[in-house]
């Protein structure tokens, strides 16, 4: 059995009904249709025509751990398909596809090297097999390969419809199924205007060009020859000697202990800022670039610390760059306390929840850096931690509800509610989707006189509906969100939804 499959799915002939295959399962799934469920089935229908075509990412232990991970990303996708569970679950049938082709490797940068060829290739390996075909066709002119090929195929495929119909002569089961298969090729050939529209087409070609290229792309191994770093670190000891490091680490660690000292007079002792400007205006002005200033300040690190550089090997200059590290974490936490600051005077949003955790994986990073030039590590092991530490965080985050924390937060924090905020903003509350209706419904009922809030509900919570019609629709997380509301609540709801 194992003989006769491995060569049957290495034929081009396998390769075009698996991508057909998968064309018309993503028609089926998500042409005019809810985003829901099917994100995850239409992942899983991916992973199995991978294992199909290869396979050989299920043979090692990595491989088989980046299987286990994007199955549980299949599971995040079944809770809810946000952009971030999509994202990770494509990532993890990429590295599959990669993995199937051209092994495992533990260097993050050289993964990195292979996603990007992976990408660049995928999209395009379609139309190179189409040309090297045609060069193929015109270099073999007069040979019946081609022809014989087809009927190879034909021959079999006329002969069976024989039987087929003998058999529904036969066999009034089987003229029923010929039947309805007959009406059934009619009806799709009478209305193809109707059935094949340009945005079925677009889904079609983007589908199989990506599967196609998915399924086909073999990366190419690149043999790397050992660089020589003496050179270069020479360079940039010339560039960056130890003298002008300690003098720059002198003059940074001054003008972070200012900043710091400000954060601290004006934030935490309270002190009045000057006339026009508001403690929010000072927590949003600060927020973002601080985290800059952060990036530059660890892109000076690595730069002037290279392992076996000159500022490397200098006590002076690693017992100042531990306090400048110290005093960029100390940043990373004002910053965040600015943003702390802005959030509860304005409410919080995706883009400040997205701040907050890249202030905290920056903090981590810097935490990294001090391990790294303590233990007198290279970069590419600095390299993979971060990244690591990224990965686990943004995986970890596809199986949260970011919008109703959103929601939750915002509700309880609004100046209806006693909060240091303003006033409930219910556009953004319904541009979060449904996933705010369990916290607006305990905002109706804590606040039964607000007719535009019942409205909102009433809106988000017929969107809900529609969405739970289609069990294309169908996701865990909706339907959780409420499962079984007061009768008050429901007629209340009705009764807006029939205006």
């Amino acid at each position: 059995m194992s003989h006769t499959l491995t060569p049957l799915r290495r034929r081009g002939l396998f390769l075009l009904a698996v991508v057909l295959g998968l064309t018309a399962v993503a028609d089926t799934l998500f042409y005019k249709q809810p985003l829901g469920v099917n994100a995850a089935l239409f992942g899983l229908a991916v992973a199995v025509a991978l294992a199909l075509r290869g396979g050989r990412f299920l043979r090692r232990g990595p491989g088989r751990w980046v299987t286990l991970a994007t199955a549980a990303m299949l599971g995040a996708l079944v809770l809810h398909p946000g952009v971030l569970p999509m994202g990770m679950c494509l990532l993890g049938l990429a590295t599959l596809a990669i993995i199937d082709r051209d092994g495992w490797t533990w260097s993050v940068t050289q993964w990195a090297e292979r996603w990007a060829r992976f990408a660049r290739r995928a999209t395009t390996q379609m139309v190179r097999d189409v040309a090297l075909q045609r060069r193929w066709l015109r270099t073999h002119r007069g040979r019946v390969q081609g022809v014989a090929g087809v009927g190879v195929w034909l021959i079999p495929v006329v002969l069976s419809l024989v039987f087929v119909g003998l058999f529904a002569a036969a066999n009034p089961v089987v003229q029923r199924w010929v039947q309805w298969v007959w009406e059934a090729l009619q009806g799709r050939v009478v209305g193809l205007s109707e059935w094949v529209l340009p945005g079925r087409i677009v889904l079609w070609l983007g589908v199989g060009v990506a599967a196609w290229g998915m399924l086909r792309t073999r990366v190419k191994r690149r043999t790397r020859q050992p660089r020589m770093a003496s050179g270069g670190s020479a360079a940039l000891d010339r560039f960056t000697p130890t003298a002008l490091v300690v003098r720059c680490l002198l003059l940074f660690n001054v003008v972070f202990a200012g900043q710091t000292l400000m954060d601290l007079y004006y934030l935490v002792g309270g002190a009045a800022l000057p006339e026009g400007l508001t403690y929010a205006a000072y927590a949003r002005r600060g927020a973002y670039p601080l985290v800059a200033t952060a990036l530059l300040a660890g892109a000076f690190v690595l730069l002037a610390f290279r392992p076996g550089g000159v500022a490397q090997k200098s006590p002076l200059a690693r017992r100042l760059v531990m306090v400048w590290i110290a005093q960029n974490v100390l940043l990373m936490v004002s910053a965040g306390w600015r943003l702390n600051l802005y959030v509860q005077a304005y409410s919080l949003t995706r883009w400040r929840l997205a701040a907050a955790l890249w202030m905290v994986l920056v903090a981590v990073g810097f935490v990294w850096l001090v391990w790294r030039i303590a233990s007198q590590r290279d970069n590419a092991w600095l390299l993979q931690r971060v990244a690591l530490t990224a990965g686990v965080m943004f995986y970890a985050l596809c199986f949260v509800n970011p919008d109703g924390a959103i929601a939750r937060f915002n509700t309880a924090h609004c100046a209806e509610a006693g909060g240091a905020g303003g006033p409930l903003d219910l556009v953004y509350l319904e541009s979060l989707g449904p996933e705010s209706l369990p916290a607006l419904g305990a905002f109706v009922s804590a606040h039964p006189v607000r007719t535009d809030a019942w409205e909102s509900v009433a809106r988000l919570q017929l969107r809900l509906n529609r969405q739970l019609a289609n069990w294309r629709g169908w996701t865990w997380r909706r339907a959780t969100l409420i499962a079984e509301p007061s009768d008050a609540w429901r007629g209340r709801v009705e009764q807006i939804s029939l205006r």
